[in-house]
């Protein structure tokens, strides 16, 4: 097999040169990456399937969260008085900014 046909999926990445979705929290102007984290996805996947779509754990929100806003701004904020609610709205928005009217990991809180 020639290398024409080698698709070179870590080239194509780096030229698609995707930009975060910017959103603003304590002050200050944050981006989500530009795609979900597919470790994310998995884990919601394993998630929903032991505790249903409604009933997530505190602990496994706190979890989710540090995949997609990653886990020095997840503790800097809860050192700034994030509240489990709070973080709960921040990962419900940042799903529905990767995709669209699709189920969010918690909507405890009358969400749906």
């Amino acid at each position: 097999m020639g290398d024409n046909k080698l698709k070179d999926f870590d080239t194509f990445w780096k030229e698609q040169k995707k930009e975060g979705i910017p959103f603003k929290i304590f002050g200050k102007v944050e981006h989500l990456p530009p795609s979900l984290p597919a470790m994310m996805v998995l884990k919601i996947a394993r998630l929903e399937k032991e505790y249903g779509k409604n009933d997530l754990p505190p602990g496994e929100i706190l979890e989710l969260s540090t995949f997609v806003f990653g886990k020095g701004k997840v503790e800097e904020w809860c050192e700034k008085g994030l509240t489990v609610d709070q973080l709960t709205d921040l990962i419900s928005w940042a799903m529905e900014q990767y995709a669209p009217g699709n189920p969010t990991p918690s909507r405890k809180r009358g969400q749906e």
